[in-house]
């Protein structure tokens, strides 16, 4: 524990240092976007989210979804799809939260692109990828309706031109909470209903 002089740097651990860490990634995050726009690139939010029941095993899970984004991310199809869109990065960040139907991971992802990108023309691409292999993954029953339906509602989210005082629709709007702190400070966020971050 961080007590005293002695600090232990843990953005898991110890909410001291975690309070510290998240608040230094938002101002990296910051300063991201800013360089961004300032090479003529646009910051695009895409958040990654797969079915999950109450029940679920967290490492297998985690498992999965690791495995569906080294897919996402690999082959010819990654480096069209870069090419196209004209990707030059991304900077990730991995949440956890479990509620009524158990563990729900999902990630944040700041995508650096090419500033004329439609983010609702890329958001249909990526939904189409991230379908095919979170299927491969297992994550994804393709030939249960319901599921399938929900997966495509819910799966992908994208947000073009991104800044650090956006308002992200899923805060309380009494709250000003932007692309920065969805992606560095994650544990600071209230969760919803009886869930648990």
């Amino acid at each position: 524990l961080c007590s005293g002089w002695v600090r232990g740097g843990s953005v898991w651990a110890c909410a001291v240092c975690a309070s510290k860490v998240q608040e230094r990634r938002r101002l990296e995050l910051t300063k991201a976007m800013n360089w961004a726009y300032a090479q003529g690139l646009q910051p695009v939010m895409v958040t990654f989210t797969n079915p999950h029941q109450f029940g679920d095993h967290l490492p297998t899970l985690l498992g999965k979804q690791a495995f569906a984004f080294d897919k996402l991310r690999g082959g010819a199809p990654w480096v069209r799809f870069k090419k196209k869109y004209g990707f030059s990065g991304l900077i990730r960040a991995l949440e956890l939260t479990h509620g009524q139907h158990g563990w729900h991971p999902h990630t944040h992802e700041m995508w650096f692109v090419s500033g004329d990108v439609d983010a609702e023309k890329m958001k249909i691409e990526i939904l189409a990828r991230w379908e095919r292999v979170c299927a491969r993954a297992g994550l994804l029953d393709l030939d249960n309706e319901k599921q399938l339906a929900a997966f495509r509602e819910f799966a992908v989210d994208v947000k073009g031109h991104c800044s650090s005082s956006d308002y992200l629709a899923k805060m309380d709007e009494a709250r000003h909470w932007g692309a920065d702190r969805e992606l560095a400070k994650a544990s600071t966020k209230e969760g919803r209903a009886k869930g648990l971050h």
